[in-house]
């Protein structure tokens, strides 16, 4: 639905449109009755809703599934709704400010006590509203609500914090000048929305922004924040009446306050297409179609859901057969529909070399007037519906999306039973339907189209009751010929999650074959001996499901996820893949096509680039400073035999683990593994090609390099852990006291200069040593300075040691982080596979907690002193102009 604020790449090309669901809830007035759902497997999970008095709305759901609790909030304002403040990102700016500080708290006290509560806190807004999030263990939910109504009733708008917010948000600004994607999506909203507040950009524009004061802020938030404009989730494993009793203690005392409603302007009837260009530094070109939508009130919503699924969600999608597998116009392409409060927008958006786009423009049309002509089929309709409603089920997996639709459903829609609502009706669309909407809005006489297109190019190139049960546990079978099986029973929902994972990746890769592991990871899905890898698609997404690949430094592998209902399709089409896949000549030159071009987007981010440089400098000759995707040289002689070679090693049993999660019986499942085991061939090969271990190194490297993107980067690259080794713990405690929202680089470089919008530090440990990363983003004047703030910070911590407190707050930080990161099966079953594929055992995430709380002050320094080595590291800096690039 709504469009959060964030900063972060863009991984895909194809943009889907997700339905937030919406779990139905029954209110009662007086009592606190627990109401069962009556969808499927949400019959067990009570929910309920009350108004309190001064009119803020709290719906609580109880799922015992995990010992964690998300509170979600959301003010019915933002970006649409900021009146004579319209267009300066007031809602945005105030979400950022919410974080400084209150009358009682500093903004260092608020990050304290929620990294020493193991929670995790985070602020968006959008167009329509503006929400926070607070996840933490549910014995902490109290304090919790007594926290997340301080900072958002008393924020002290601190004249200091505000000039320093302010220059993060510019930066903020000038970043999303420099993607793609967002540029592109920026001017199309533009134009299709000349006068409803749509159009404006969330984060507001940089002239109006800068003319905000500390007043306009006071009022703004006195007008909007006030609790008759809230609604309030909370879902996890609390009890019903004490949540609501611990919601009203906290929050029911807040007085009603004045409501201010204001009508927001409709946007006019658009007669005529629009067009809309734009330029950036990129490669590929990118190609949006915009057609006016409908709103989320409307009754034609679903139908034009439905045909968004069957136009651009998938590999059996009409777009996606017809332009990218039939006629290799495009990289990527998919369609979403936007629909919020207001008629909102359907979009297809696109992925291309900038000489496709005319051939790219005309077939899109084709395909749209070929829906409004001959209609849909019963099969793509049956598809369609599947997949929204296995969506349904997928809304479940964590606690935070549950809390996040309730607070949305409401916020939004005002129907917490909207969901309910929303599948009877997908139910009843007929193809006529399909057919009806897609002449009534896709028409092209109010098409407006976007395109962004590279700097240099020339246009004359174009041609169950809430009870607790044991959670489920994880357990390892041996299989025939040296495989193994972990398997999972969890029947909280009804999908069933596949995974192969083998010992693989870049570590293995000769440098004559720099990026095979990524190619075979995506050729397992393109045919086996019985179906093609259009057939594997059309088999999975019309069951609902999604088949995936992976590859990276010391592994690859497949995922499969369906309904449990079919799981025995998903363990036929596992074994297809494991026994007989036969890498088809015409799909491996589509896979490289594609592979090449996340080469090209890599080198896009200027992040990215520098991570490729830092890599190749730390590593030299070791196989992790390459780049996973390789180089296009490299992939354009790359053969079938060498494909057929690769797999034959490492696709073997004794190199494989395999995972069964999900609402499954083990003994039978077991029983199909171990056919699939047998029929595999063994003999893996253990013995690791190219140079030993990377040696530590002995001097400062220092590079500089130049992009032309207005930004700058400084990145230190130190060699860190092994996988195995116990330094890793202490090593992440260390990082966490750095880093983060409220870590000492946060509150030296940016909280108290303000010169920086993104810094921070992470370590990659490996199969042989990784990596240790600090990062920071500046203005090119102020690169240097920003660099030497964060090595001093490093001295100071090895000089220092760890401040009262620090040690606590950081255990608590990642503990809380850890399980967040584990609450889903696919999730789990991952982080399993490759724990027990590295020798650490497939249990080693229940010892996490132990390890961590096992580390000391005195082991910390240590161990960061081993590490953080400042005689011997890559010193790199990103800054105006690059000559070149290595693709």
């Amino acid at each position: 639905m709504a469009e959060e604020q964030k900063w972060e790449a863009e991984e895909g090309d194809v943009h889907k449109r997700t339905i937030k669901l919406i779990l139905p809830i029954i209110f009662t007035a007086t009592l606190l009755i627990p109401i069962s759902l009556s969808i499927g497997f949400t019959e067990e999970l009570p929910t309920y809703r009350e108004r309190l008095d001064n009119g803020l709305v709290v719906i609580v759901r109880e799922d015992h599934k995990t010992d964690l609790v998300s509170i979600d909030i959301r003010i019915k304002t933002g970006s649409a709704r900021e009146g004579e403040f319209v267009g300066t990102g007031i809602s945005h700016f105030g979400e950022h400010m919410i974080f400084k500080g209150t009358e009682t708290r500093s903004r260092r006290q608020i990050g304290d006590l929620i990294k020493g509560l193991g929670g995790y806190f985070n602020g968006f807004t959008s167009h329509d509203f503006t929400g926070f999030v607070i996840s933490l263990p549910s014995e902490n939910l109290d304090k919790g609500l007594e926290l997340l109504s301080d900072i958002l009733m008393n924020p002290s708008f601190d004249e200091e914090q505000l000039k320093r917010e302010g220059e993060v948000i510019l930066d903020e600004l000038r970043l999303g000048e420099d993607d793609p994607s967002k540029k592109l999506m920026k001017s199309l909203w533009a134009e299709v929305f000349r006068v409803h507040a749509y159009g404006y950009p969330v984060i507001g524009h940089a002239d109006l922004f800068e003319e905000l004061t500390r007043d306009d802020l006071i009022k703004y938030h006195k007008a909007k924040y006030v609790p008759e404009n809230m609604v309030l989730s909370i879902a996890g494993d609390v009890d019903i009446e004490e949540a609501i009793l611990m919601t009203k203690k906290n929050f029911g005392v807040i007085p009603r306050g004045r409501l201010v409603h204001q009508e927001e302007p409709q946007e006019p009837l658009q007669i005529g297409q629009r067009r809309v260009e734009a330029r950036a530094d990129t490669e590929l070109a990118r190609l949006a179609f915009g057609f006016r939508s409908t709103s989320i009130f409307d009754k034609d919503l679903y139908a034009m859901d439905i045909l968004t699924n069957i136009l651009g969600r998938g590999e059996e999608s009409r777009l996606y057969k017809r332009l990218f597998r039939e006629r290799e116009l495009v990289y990527g392409i998919g369609s979403f529909n936007y629909t919020p409060r207001s008629p909102g927008i359907f979009v297809i958006n696109a992925t291309l070399k900038p000489e496709n786009l005319p051939q790219t423009e005309t077939a899109i049309l084709e395909v749209i007037e070929e829906v409004k002509d001959k209609g849909v089929t019963d099969g793509e309709m049956a598809r369609a519906k599947k997949m929204m409603e296995v969506d349904y089920i997928r809304s479940h997996k964590t606690i935070e999306s549950q809390a996040s639709d309730l607070a949305m459903s409401e916020a939004l829609i005002n129907n917490y039973n909207f969901y309910d609502k929303y599948l009877e009706e997908i139910k009843m669309v007929s193809v006529e339907d399909v057919k009806r909407v897609a002449k009534k809005y896709l028409r092209q006489g109010s098409l407006t189209t976007a395109i962004l297109l590279p700097d240099n190019f020339s246009k004359e190139v174009i041609a169950k009751e809430g009870k607790k049960v044991p959670r489920p546990q994880v357990e390892r079978i041996e299989l025939p010929k040296g495989a193994k099986l972990l398997i999972r029973e969890d029947a909280s929902l009804p999908l069933i999650h596949l995974r192969a994972t083998f010992l693989g990746g870049l570590r293995v890769e000769d440098a004559g074959v720099n990026g095979i592991s990524s190619l075979v990871a995506r050729m397992l899905l393109r045919g086996t001996k019985k179906r093609t890898g259009e057939e594997i698609a059309e088999l999975i997404e019309s069951k609902g499901g999604q088949i995936a690949s992976f590859s990276g430094n010391n592994s690859f592998g497949i995922y499969i996820e369906l309904p449990s209902s079919e799981k025995e399709v998903g363990m036929d089409l596992l074994d297809e893949i494991l026994n007989e896949c036969t890498f088809p000549e015409d799909e491996i030159l589509k896979e490289k096509t594609r592979q090449e071009a996340a080469l090209k987007a890599q080198y896009e981010s200027t992040f990215k680039n520098g991570h490729i440089k830092l890599n190749e400098a730390l590593f030299g000759d070791h196989p992790y400073g390459r780049n996973i995707y390789g180089k296009k040289a490299i992939l354009d002689a790359i053969t079938r035999d060498d494909l057929q070679d690769f797999y034959n090693r490492y696709c073997v049993s004794d190199n494989t683990i395999l995972a069964a999660f999900g609402d499954l019986n083990s003994n039978v499942v077991a029983g199909r593994f171990k056919r699939i085991a047998k029929k595999m061939n063994s003999g893996y090969r253990r013995e690791l090609p190219g140079p030993a271990e990377a040696k530590m190194l002995k001097r400062v490297d220092e590079i500089s390099y130049q992009l032309p993107r207005g930004e700058a980067i400084a990145m230190l690259g130190f060699l860190g852990t092994r996988i195995d080794s116990d330094d890793r713990y202490a090593l992440s405690i260390a990082n966490s006291v750095l880093s983060g929202t409220d870590g000492r680089l946060f509150n030296d470089v940016r909280d108290k200069l303000g010169i920086t919008y993104t810094l921070g530090c992470t370590h990659t440990p490996g199969i042989e040593r990784g990596s240790c990363l600090f990062y920071v983003s500046s203005s090119p004047d102020e690169i240097a300075r920003a660099k030497g703030l964060v090595k001093n910070q490093i001295k100071l911590l090895l000089e220092e040691g760890l401040k009262e407190g620090e040690l606590e707050m950081a255990k608590a930080d990642i503990i809380g982080s850890h399980k967040r990161s584990l609450q889903t099966n696919d999730s789990l079953s991952l982080q399993v596979s490759l724990d027990e594929l590295y020798g650490l055992g497939y249990d080693a995430y229940l010892h996490f907690e132990e390890k961590i709380n096992g580390v000391n002050r005195d082991s910390v320094i240590e161990v960061a002193g081993k590490y953080f080595d400042l005689k011997h590291y890559v010193d790199l800096v990103i800054n105006s102009e690059f000559e070149g690039r290595d693709n």
